[in-house]
């Protein structure tokens, strides 16, 4: 133990930031255990990681639509119809936004840089 400068013994303290950083890995590693152990376990790991966070308020809107689609497909059509039609129609939907998003990007740097008469403070470093 170290001793202060008055030479007594400090006690050594783990810090708050410490203490919840392991009950968040805690908690997280029980919910994926519990997940993989129970199929009709509702919580899911990313929810146990997010849900604290400010993301959550702009994106519950986002969330609950995407969980009422895939309801409404898993009801209608059962899983099957998850796996192969759901699915590659999101993974194709979030490439176009990624690609829309690049071209978007690349079209307005263009405007911004290359506009003949356009006035901007140039590159900031």
């Amino acid at each position: 133990m170290r001793a202060s400068r008055t030479g007594e013994p400090m006690e050594r303290k783990i810090p708050p930031s410490t203490w919840a950083s392991l009950y968040a890995v805690s908690l997280t590693t029980l919910v994926t255990v519990l997940r993989q152990l129970f199929a009709g376990f509702w919580f899911h790991p990313i929810g146990v990681v997010l849900g604290p966070s400010r993301m959550l308020n702009l994106a519950w809107g986002s969330i609950l639509t995407a969980w009422l689609i895939r309801m409404l497909v898993l009801k209608l059509g059962g899983a099957a119809a998850v796996r192969a039609k759901l699915i590659p129609f999101f993974i194709g939907f979030f490439m176009a936004a990624v690609v829309a998003y690049t071209v978007f990007g690349l079209v307005n740097g263009l405007l911004y840089f290359y506009q003949p008469g356009s006035v901007h403070p140039g590159i900031l470093f």
